[in-house]
């Protein structure tokens, strides 16, 4: 289904990819999983393949701003 212009997309992906929201015209809330995840996190050095601890110094240091995208919030995700 095509997005309409009052959509609102929720990004859920690694920091990496978000170029693909560029020049879309439609508010974005950030989930970069690969930064901000609360559990064990992302990328393999912890838990079951998945598991890169993130710390709080390094998830306080991110900036959710991305070039071309009308970023109106974020989220940080944990599971437990």
């Amino acid at each position: 289904m095509p997005l309409e212009a009052d959509d609102v997309i929720h990004w859920w992906g690694v920091s990496k990819n978000v170029d693909r929201l560029s020049g879309r015209k439609n508010e974005v809330i950030l989930s970069n999983y690969d930064v901000t995840y609360l559990d064990l996190g992302y990328g393999g050095r912890r838990g079951a393949g998945y598991g890169s601890w993130i710390s709080w110094r390094d998830l306080y240091k991110f900036n959710p701003k991305v070039n071309n995208v009308n970023v109106i919030g974020g989220e940080t995700c944990m599971w437990s």
